[in-house]
């Protein structure tokens, strides 16, 4: 999914600022979040919220009928982690994507010496 927002972004303008190379990781990330969630939604009854206890568990786990609900469900709640790097091609600028519990660090070697990149944003305001 992220690479066919940064390939959509690169096919309208193959010279696309930082900025917005940024907006479309930010914005993918987003889009699949959304994609997780309404999907989970529309798999569990619309009435969940007054269903009791044992009625939800019962139609979570629905394993003797295929388990879509359960599947959809446990993919909500297990998360995800996920770390992406770009850098483009003349080295100028570099992309980090972290999702989910996740970190990601940038060393960088200068005259023998490594420092640690430690500023963590989003996307579209490094």
């Amino acid at each position: 999914m992220i690479r066919s927002y940064l390939e959509a972004v690169l096919t309208g303008n193959p010279n696309a600022t930082p900025g917005t190379i940024g907006d479309a990781f930010s914005k993918a990330i987003q889009d699949f979040d959304k994609l997780l969630e309404d999907d989970l939604k529309a798999a569990i009854p619309e009435n969940f919220e007054s269903l009791s206890d044992e009625e939800l568990q019962a139609a979570i786990n629905d394993h003797a009928t295929g388990g879509r609900v359960y599947t959809k469900v446990t993919r909500c709640m297990r998360g995800a982690c996920s770390v992406i790097t770009v850098i483009d091609p003349p080295k100028k600028n570099l992309w980090i994507v972290n999702l989910g519990d996740c970190e990601a660090g940038q060393y960088i070697n200068r005259a023998g010496t490594s420092s640690k990149f430690t500023h963590m944003n989003s996307a579209s305001t490094w």
